[in-house]
């Protein structure tokens, strides 16, 4: 009788599994269950509920692939991964599954990371607070967030009365414009820095070792460790602006028309070391332009070492409508060390997104100016055109990228593009809302950064009065992004490990709450993934 029955459950089965589809198959068990009696479903589901649907194909293949495998997922969900079996949890604490996803933000050595890490945390642990700093800064979720407002009156034209380095904000009081304010983002600790002799400030910057403030024909720099003060006394009164990097400082001042405008543009420069004190000054000719250019403008900075002073000079020709971008790097000294050009025929289709200064060296790369693509298509998104400077190649490159839904136009008014490593960040404002967004330059996409909604407080919404020359500066780190405004600046954090000074409680929650939005999005996008594939 067993075999006779055995026999007659594999001739239902056979015809079942002839079907050729799971959609015919499908179909068949639906009108089998409507056929059952409600007593035979009660033991269908009896019997169902005993068949273990567990099957974890991650822990059946090669090491190595599934390696490859799970590093295709999210940053923030590869440690969220590792509760679901010991085999995934072996493999997403090996570093080399983690590792060659932060290594473009923390290459080796890790000494070199910029984040607070707790002492007594073990290997795995530290990687899943690199990882979670990353996401992080990529999807615009910061930790945590702070307000501060100021009597510094910011226009197009005064960017150069701001400064930031290392978690400490500067900037030059407008209603009195012979000092200096400074707070930490950490403590809370402010400090007024007053030239001995008093002149009006027209330009600051500064680094984790100093501060310096020029006009008047005078630079005063005080140490930021000890509070000593050096006045340094300039060959001219003209205006000048400063590029600072460790404890070097250049003070460069546009020299006025020579007798061969198209030719060439010079510089007064003079260079300080705060270690020694010494000084030196030369003058640095620019390379030479073609005739007829329309315009130029110029930007400098001081390489990452303070080895070496970096011009970079965009000229804009409009008998052909090409783009000149022009560098030439000098020794602290004068001496000439590169000089070069990089022709762009395409930049005229392009909208200018740049700010007044240049990015940070980070990994090697510096974005000096950036632009994106018009017009622009809601749908596909833009292209972005980035011209940046190679330091360990030593030479200015050209890069386009395609980025989703990243839409820059020359009728909206943005902040300057802030980017660090392979993130970048701008505003986009009207006289009642400000829209923070992220671009995300390893996956290409743009989205609106959920951090951003603290800047809808009419407090913070610049005063437009130029439609072209935005009153808007984005500044940061791999710590800290800052929104200045006329009225004062936001802050965001974004290492886990750092209370920053008067933070706002409520963002925490609010924090937390997209967050979990945000798992429940994707868990929505993987069911109805699974969904179609099934059908």
């Amino acid at each position: 009788m067993e075999g006779s029955s055995q026999d007659s459950s594999q001739a239902l089965v056979t015809p079942f599994q002839a079907l050729n589809s799971n959609a015919h198959q499908r179909r068949a068990l639906n009108a089998l269950v409507k056929a059952l009696t409600h007593q035979q479903i009660r033991e269908l589901r009896l019997s169902a509920e005993e068949v273990d649907l567990r099957c974890d194909i991650i822990a059946e293949l090669p090491f190595e692939l599934s390696q490859i495998i799970l590093q295709q997922l999210p940053l923030y969900q590869i440690f969220q991964a590792r509760r679901v079996s010991f085999t995934w949890r072996q493999i997403l604490s090996s570093p080399l599954t983690v590792e060659p996803l932060i290594r473009e933000w923390f290459p080796p050595p890790s000494a070199d990371t910029g984040l607070h890490i707790p002492d007594g945390l073990t290997a795995s642990s530290i990687l899943s607070l690199k990882a979670e700093h990353i996401d992080a800064y990529r999807t615009g979720h910061a930790f945590t967030y702070a307000s501060y407002e100021w009597n510094c009156a910011l226009d197009s034209t005064e960017t150069y009365l701001v400064a930031y380095a290392d978690g400490i904000m500067a900037w030059v009081d407008t209603t009195d414009s012979y000092s200096v304010n400074s707070l930490d983002l950490r403590t809370g600790h402010r400090c007024s820095f007053s030239p001995e002799v008093r002149i009006r400030v027209h330009a600051i910057a500064m680094s984790s070792s100093m501060l310096a403030a020029s006009g008047s024909g005078r630079c005063h720099v005080w140490n930021l460790g000890t509070g000593d003060c050096y006045r340094i006394q300039l060959p001219s009164n003209k205006g000048q602006r400063i590029a600072v990097s460790g404890q070097t400082l250049a003070i460069v001042a546009r020299l006025g028309p020579t007798d061969q405008p198209e030719a060439t543009m010079r510089f007064e420069v003079v260079t300080w070391t705060l270690k020694d004190q010494r000084t030196s000054s030369f003058c640095v000719a620019l390379r030479p332009k073609k005739d007829r250019y329309t315009y130029s403008t110029e930007k400098y900075m001081l390489d990452k070492n303070a080895e070496s002073l970096l011009f970079f000079e965009r000229v804009f020709y409009l008998f052909d409508g090409s783009t000149h971008f022009h560098y030439t790097r000098t020794s602290l000294d004068g001496a000439l060390l590169a000089q070069d050009v990089l022709e762009s025929a395409s930049a005229k289709y392009y909208y200018d997104c740049s700010n007044d200064t240049v990015s940070e060296e980070a990994n090697g790369q510096a974005v000096i100016w950036s632009f994106s693509e018009r017009p622009c298509d809601w749908n596909t998104g833009s292209e972005l055109m980035l011209i940046c400077y190679n330091f360990r190649e030593n030479r200015l490159e050209l890069r386009t990228q395609k980025v989703a839904r990243l839409r820059i136009t020359g009728s909206e008014r943005i902040s300057s593009v802030f980017f660090w490593k392979d993130a970048a960040y701008f505003v986009v404002y009207d006289p009642y809302v400000s829209d923070l967004r992220v671009i995300d330059l390893q996956d290409s996409t743009c989205s609106e950064a959920k951090m951003g909604f603290v800047v809808n407080t009419p407090k913070f919404i610049p005063q437009v009065e130029n439609q072209d020359k935005p009153k808007m500066l984005l500044l940061g780190d791999e710590t800290f992004l800052i929104s200045v405004f006329t009225q004062g600046f936001t802050v965001w954090c974004f290492d886990a490990n750092i209370q920053i000074f008067n933070e706002v409680i409520a963002y925490k929650e609010e924090r937390k709450n997209n967050m979990e939005e945000r798992l429940l999005l994707k868990q929505k996008e993987r069911n109805s993934a699974l969904r179609v594939h099934l059908e």
